[in-house]
C-alpha cells in the first residue's frame, strides 16, 4: 500500500512526500511541495480513511536545555486521537523515524474515520520537561482545506421536464438516490460522518430562487442513500401560475468546498388559483346598550385555497372593510385563523374577528370581505349591510317608537 508522508517545516517549507513500498526511503513528488511563508494561509490536503501516512515535523530547534521532549499533534475539529511524533531513528517500531536526534520528528498516522470538518487546522505542540516540570509550547498551527470528492446523484424518481403542478394537485412522493465516493455505504452503514444533505430549489424564468426545501428524510438502500420527499399542493403557495419554472435537485456533503451534485428539470408548469370565501356569518342588527358600554359581536368566514388555507401556506390576509352608509367613513380590519381575536379553532378554514367597543354610535354600515393569497390573487367579494341600533326605554325590539 502506498504510504504518504507529510513534512512540515516551521521556517519556510512544508513537504508532502509519497513513498513506495518502503516508507524509509521517501521520494518527494514535485506537485506535493508546499512553501510556507508569511502569506501562506492554507494547505490543500486530504487524509483518506484506511490509508497510512507519515507526518514529518522539522522542529528547527534542538531543545538541548531540556531533560526530554515529546511532540504531539491533533486536528482542531477532528475526533481523531492525538498523534504522537518520534525522533528515535525507528526505535519505536510504529514511528518509522529514519534518523535519531536530528530534530525531524515522525509520526505514523492511520485515519480510522474521516474528519467531517471541511476547514481544519493541525496544531503541533511540544511538551518540554525539565526538573520535574513540564512546559507546553504550541509550535505552530497549519490551516488545512480538505480535498474531497463531491456527492453523486444516481437517479431521481417522478420529477421530469415539463412536470405540471396543478392547483390542488394530489400529494405525491419523489426520491433522490445518491452516494458519496468519500463515504461508501457498506451493509447499510456509512464508514464515517461525511453526511449528505439533499435540497429541492425552485427558480422562475429569470433565475430567481422562489423557494428552497431541505430534504431530511433518508434511509440506506444497498450502496446508496435514498432521500424521500413529499410534495403537496402547498408547494405552490405564493408562486404565480406559469410554465417556465425550473426545479434543481442537489446533494451536498459535509465538505463545503466541493461542488454539489445537481440535476435540473426545465419547463415546470405551476397553476395557482385564487382563494374562495363563503359562509359569511354576522348579526343583521347589533344592539348598542343604552349606557353605551360593551358592544360585543363576532364575524366568521370560511376560506378555501388549493395551495393551503392558512397563513403558513398560501393565504396572505383576510380583510374586512366597514363603511358607514351615513357618514361614508370606513375602517379596515383583519380576520384571524390562529385561535386569537375571537377565533375559536386555529387552522380550520374559518377566519374570525370579535368586535368589542365601549362607544358605538347607531347607524347603517356596509361590511365588505375579501381574501388575498401570497401571489397575490384576490378572492371573490362578499358584502353585507348591518344596523347598529341603540336601545332606549321608549323603543321596542324592532326599533319602533
Amino acid at each position: 500500500m502506498k504510504l504518504l508522508t507529510y513534512l512540515f517545516s516551521i521556517t519556510v517549507l512544508v513537504l508532502i512526500w509519497s513513498c513506495t513500498d518502503d516508507p524509509y526511503t521517501p521520494e518527494p513528488e514535485a506537485e506535493n511541495v508546499f512553501k510556507i511563508d508569511a502569506k501562506t494561509t492554507k494547505i490543500k490536503a486530504t487524509f483518506n480513511i484506511g490509508t497510512p501516512y507519515l507526518l514529518k515535523v522539522n522542529l528547527n530547534n534542538t531543545f538541548n536545555d531540556y531533560d526530554s521532549v515529546t511532540v504531539t499533534a491533533k486536528f482542531k475539529y477532528s475526533t481523531q486521537k492525538q498523534i504522537k511524533f518520534y525522533d528515535d531513528g525507528g526505535l519505536n517500531s510504529s514511528s518509522h523515524d529514519l534518523v535519531a536526534k536530528n530534530n525531524i520528528w515522525t509520526a505514523y498516522y492511520l485515519p480510522t474515520h474521516a474528519d467531517s470538518a471541511y476547514r481544519d487546522s493541525m496544531i503541533v505542540t511540544a511538551n518540554l520537561y525539565q526538573n520535574n516540570k513540564v512546559t507546553t509550547s504550541v509550535l505552530y498551527s497549519l490551516a488545512f482545506v480538505k480535498v474531497a470528492k463531491p456527492a453523486v446523484i444516481d437517479s431521481i424518481t417522478v420529477l421530469k421536464n415539463g412536470k405540471i403542478f396543478e392547483s390542488g394537485f394530489t400529494k405525491f412522493r419523489f426520491c433522490i438516490f445518491a452516494h458519496d465516493p468519500d463515504n461508501p455505504v457498506n451493509n447499510n452503514i456509512t464508514l464515517y460522518e461525511d453526511t449528505l444533505k439533499a435540497f429541492l430549489e425552485l427558480f422562475d424564468s429569470t433565475g430567481l430562487s422562489k423557494r428552497c426545501d431541505t430534504i431530511v428524510n433518508y434511509r440506506y438502500q444497498k450502496d446508496s442513500l435514498k432521500f424521500n420527499h413529499w410534495l403537496s399542493a402547498s408547494y405552490a403557495a405564493g408562486i404565480a401560475t406559469g410554465s417556465a419554472y425550473k426545479i434543481k435537485c442537489y446533494v451536498d456533503d459535509s465538505y463545503d468546498g466541493t461542488d454539489a451534485a445537481t440535476v435540473c428539470f426545465d419547463s415546470i408548469r405551476i397553476v395557482n388559483k385564487a382563494p374562495v370565501i363563503s359562509n359569511f356569518q354576522c348579526p343583521d342588527t347589533v344592539f348598542i346598550p343604552k349606557d353605551n358600554k360593551h358592544t360585543d359581536y363576532s364575524v366568521f368566514l370560511t376560506v378555501e385555497d388549493d395551495q393551503g388555507y392558512t397563513e403558513k401556506n398560501d393565504i396572505d390576509s383576510v380583510r374586512l372593510i366597514v363603511t358607514s352608509l351615513d357618514t361614508k367613513n370606513s375602517w379596515q380590519y383583519k380576520l384571524y385563523n390562529n385561535g386569537t381575536a375571537g377565533d375559536v379553532t386555529p387552522n380550520d378554514k374559518i377566519y374570525s374577528l370579535r368586535f368589542i367597543s365601549d362607544k358605538s354610535e347607531p347607524g347603517r354600515f356596509n361590511l365588505k370581505l375579501t381574501a388575498f393569497d401570497k401571489v397575490p390573487h384576490m378572492s371573490n367579494v362578499i358584502e353585507k349591510n348591518i344596523l347598529y341600533f341603540k336601545r332606549t326605554s321608549k323603543t321596542n325590539f324592532k326599533g319602533k317608537k
